[in-house]
């Protein structure tokens, strides 16, 4: 987990202090993606399949849109590449928040699939209110 804390610290220290170097600020944030994939592949620092596939799914996408605003700091008088990469990027933003819409639907799923078998392990002694709210009450992020 400390790893997550200190890439988002690195990512605001790179914006602060790289500020006027955008080839170097996006070269350093495309190998810091390609490096925490890299890493949840390897180490797998989730408990569970599902919370590393998310996490995965969310670096591939920033991953997206780094390499493509590496395009365009290296590229900067290419003004049809540079539409093209703009594009990329508000795709790829786009995706971001449907893949965390779509990966809230199915944890609050599995969640509540895993409410009524306990239900009915208790035999029926759980009210439905109870039942609704059991997914909402799983925290964290399943970090082993």
């Amino acid at each position: 987990m400390g790893i997550f804390i200190i890439r988002a610290i690195l990512v605001a220290i790179i914006f602060t202090y790289f500020y006027e170097y955008p080839k170097a600020q996006t070269v350093i944030l495309t190998l810091m993606s390609v490096g925490i994939i890299l890493y949840d592949v390897t180490k797998r620092p989730f408990l569970s399949i599902p919370n590393m596939i998310e996490l995965i799914s969310y670096e591939l996408i920033i991953l997206m849109a780094n390499v493509a605003a590496t395009i365009m700091a290296f590229n900067p008088d290419d003004i049809d590449m540079n539409d093209k990469c703009s594009d990329v990027i508000i795709v790829s933003f786009f995706m971001f928040s449907v893949a965390a819409i779509l990966f809230m639907i199915i944890a609050f799923v599995i969640g509540l699939r895993d409410a009524i078998k306990t239900a009915k392990m208790k035999k029926g002694k759980v009210s439905l209110m109870e039942i609704i709210a059991i997914p909402f009450q799983v925290g964290g992020m399943d970090f082993g």
